[in-house]
């Protein structure tokens, strides 16, 4: 039943089967954590769904999943995993262990970081770090990882949206 109702949610996300004749899609959720969040977002937070719409799926593929983040005291991150022609694969890992709501900012925050990665048309390791050192800041005590307030914005901005939604459901509920 767990499995079934997982790739329900993998099919109503938008998960492009490669062998369909479906029109791609940019952001894609890699399994039912990550599902789950960019559910939520969807349905929950505006904001979150103008970042998801804001990527060219004939440009750019972002992946979220979730899973360990390497970089300590982070919740996310983002990745420019590969390049192949004019196609550019990003990839967003989150901790499962947050709670959905919170997951859900997070994936917002990095989704963020992916645009600015797609904006900048950056294709390299190498470009990507220049790119950051340029708009964002370091984060203290981490290598080659970096901090832009366009991304902590993103992230509160859906954060305030979901709690919001959040309270409405449980005035809703509490009125019945």
């Amino acid at each position: 039943m767990k499995a079934t109702c997982a790739l329900v949610l993998v099919v109503s996300l938008g998960i492009v089967n490669p062998h369909a004749k479906e029109a791609p899609v940019a952001v894609r959720a890699m399994d039912p954590g990550a599902v789950e969040a960019c559910e939520h977002g969807r349905a929950s937070s505006a904001a979150f769904r103008a970042l998801v719409e804001s990527f060219d799926p004939e440009r750019v593929v972002v992946h979220v999943e979730t899973g360990v983040v390497r970089i300590f005291g982070t919740a996310g991150a983002t990745r420019l995993v590969g390049t192949a022609g004019h196609w550019r694969y990003v990839r967003i890992t989150v901790d499962p262990d947050l709670p959905l709501d919170a997951r859900t900012a997070v994936i917002a925050h990095e989704l963020q970081h992916a645009h600015e990665i797609a904006s900048a048309a950056a294709a390299t390791q190498a470009q990507v770090r220049l790119l950051f050192e340029r708009i964002g800041r370091p984060v203290q005590g981490a290598v080659n990882t970096y901090e832009t307030a366009d991304a902590i914005a993103a992230g509160m901005r859906v954060w305030r949206e979901l709690r919001t939604a959040t309270r409405l459901a449980r005035a809703a509920r509490h009125r019945e």
